[in-house]
C-alpha cells in the first residue's frame, strides 16, 4: 500500500475519532443540562432567585460546553461528509440554540424577583411589571429565533 494512502487513511481515522469524541461530549453536556432546565423553571416560578440563579449558572456551563464541543474546524469539515454531515450540523444547531436560550432567556428570567409583584396590601405593582417587560420581550425574541432555527432540522 502506498505510504500516501496509509497517511490519508490514518488522517481520516484521527479526524473521525476527534469528531466522535466531540459529539459524545456535546451529547453528555446536553443530557446533563436537560433536567436542570425543569428545576430552574420551578425555582423561577417559586420566586427563589438565589437557587434559580445558581441552577441556571450550572445549566449555562453545560450548554456552553455542548456548544464548544459541537464547533471547530474538524467539526465543520465533518459536516461536509454525506449522511454524517447533516446530523453533525443538527447537533451544532441544537447546542447553539440551547446555549442561546440559556444565556439570553433563562439567565435574565432567573434574576427576576416575582415575589415583589404584589405590595403588602395585595395590589399589583405595575411599575415592576413594566420593568420586567424588557426581559420578557427579549426572551420572546430569543425563543422565536430558536424555534425558527430548530424548525429547519429534520
Amino acid at each position: 500500500m502506498p505510504a500516501i494512502l496509509v497517511v490519508a487513511v490514518l488522517g481520516i481515522a484521527i479526524v473521525g475519532l476527534k469528531v466522535a469524541s466531540s459529539a459524545l461530549a456535546a451529547r453528555d453536556a446536553l443530557q446533563n443540562a436537560m433536567p436542570l432546565a425543569g428545576v430552574a423553571k420551578q425555582q423561577i416560578l417559586q420566586g427563589d432567585v438565589a437557587a434559580a440563579g445558581a441552577t441556571v449558572d450550572t445549566l449555562s456551563g453545560y450548554t456552553s460546553e455542548a456548544r464548544v464541543a459541537a464547533r471547530g474546524r474538524l467539526w465543520s469539515l465533518a459536516e461536509l461528509v454525506p449522511f454524517l454531515g447533516p446530523n453533525l450540523a443538527a447537533v451544532c444547531t441544537v447546542a447553539t440554540e440551547v446555549d442561546e436560550l440559556t444565556t439570553q432567556a433563562a439567565q435574565p428570567f432567573a434574576s427576576l424577583d416575582l415575589s415583589g409583584l404584589t405590595s403588602e396590601d395585595g395590589r399589583i405593582d405595575v411599575a415592576k411589571i413594566q420593568d420586567m417587560a424588557g426581559v420578557v420581550d427579549h426572551a420572546a425574541t430569543v425563543v422565536a429565533g430558536a424555534q425558527t432555527a430548530l424548525a429547519g432540522l429534520d
